[in-house]
């Protein structure tokens, strides 16, 4: 909203969530009694005013072309942990209400041993490319896709298409800890790894660098 309001009122903004599945704002741990819910919109404030000054900043350009590719593709991934026991385990550690807010997808039996998840690939002008995965990814995603995208400017968005609990690299998996070696993770270690990979895949296929035949199979246009 201030955002739109700095704009007249004419833009309509909405709010993305990156990688940030290890991170929070420095204020994230203050209790309410002292003054979270003030820290809260100040922490709001204080990105909405630099988003303003970015915009502003910001000379735009005609895209070449101008065109928009896309593609929502589902994956499979193994649970992380024997599913009988894990269940069990949340159960007899949380009781059943933490299905309420916590691997629902897990409440009722037999528990299926594979999840199926949609990641999402954008690629716009040629230039822009966004990946979109479920789940809480830790930070360390975001510059690897930043870091190994073919195109100038590369978005890395989770929280999208459903919720599936922390996606951990494969370091974080193995060191532990909140989000990573607890039950608050649940997919194969490695998970967030493969939808990185399938996502830049995807990238090299809009931009026609991978072809459906090999090269010396394919016939002169």
């Amino acid at each position: 909203q201030s955002v739109e309001e700095a704009f007249g009122g004419r833009p309509t903004c909405f709010f993305l969530q990156g990688a940030d599945g290890d991170i929070n704002p420095y204020y994230a741990a203050t209790p309410e009694q002292a003054g979270a819910i003030k820290f809260c919109q100040w922490t709001g404030q204080e990105l909405a005013q630099e988003v303003v000054r970015v915009v502003k900043a910001i000379r735009p350009e005609n895209l070449n072309p101008s065109r928009i590719d896309f593609s929502e593709d589902e994956m499979v991934f193994n649970l992380r942990w024997p599913v009988e026991q894990f269940r069990a385990g949340l159960l007899k550690e949380f009781g059943p209400r933490v299905f309420e807010d916590h691997a629902d997808l897990l409440k009722d039996q037999p528990v299926p041993n594979t999840l199926t998840l949609r990641v999402a690939t954008a690629l716009i002008g040629r230039k822009i490319a966004i990946a979109a995965v479920p789940g809480e990814p830790f930070v360390d995603f975001q510059g690897i896709w930043r870091n190994r995208c073919p195109v100038p400017d590369a978005f890395f968005l989770g929280y999208t298409n459903g919720y599936f609990d922390y996606l951990p690299t494969i370091q974080a998996a193995s060191e532990g800890g909140y989000g990573a070696g607890d039950s608050n993770t649940y997919l194969e270690v490695g998970a967030g790894e493969r939808m990185v990979d399938h996502a830049l895949t995807k990238v090299y296929e809009m931009l026609g660098r991978l072809t459906d035949m090999p090269e010396d199979l394919r016939k002169p246009q």
